[in-house]
């Protein structure tokens, strides 16, 4: 999946995808990390953080919704602003009974 620098945009791809990948017979399905924008993550740059999104968010409610619907599982990334000026990258698991996700931290945070 190639990314580019809208956000919703990706995000759209993504379900897009994971809906093919759904309708060929895939029980689970795995996205590039921080798939909502080209990775950022080889520099610091305080610009960055307008990508971060909060959870619940954009991502969570449509994986969420999308796993629910298709009976699948979806491994992910979020890039979540926890508070002001930090965020974490939270690698996902959307399972087809859970009501919000399941979050488990990836990495590290990213408060520079």
């Amino acid at each position: 999946m190639a990314m580019s620098p809208e956000p919703e945009a990706n995000l759209n791809l993504a379900c897009a995808k994971i809906r093919d990948a759904a309708v060929q017979g895939a029980q689970v399905v795995c996205l590039p990390e921080l798939f909502r924008s080209p990775y950022f993550c080889q520099t610091e740059d305080a610009a960055n953080f307008a990508l971060a999104e909060t959870i619940p968010g954009p991502t969570s409610e449509s994986f969420t919704k999308l796993a629910r619907e298709l009976k699948i599982v979806i491994l992910g990334s979020i890039f979540a602003l926890v508070a002001v000026g930090v965020t974490i990258v939270y690698g996902s698991i959307w399972m087809p009974n859970a009501a919000n996700g399941q979050f488990f931290v990836l990495a590290a945070l990213l408060g520079w």
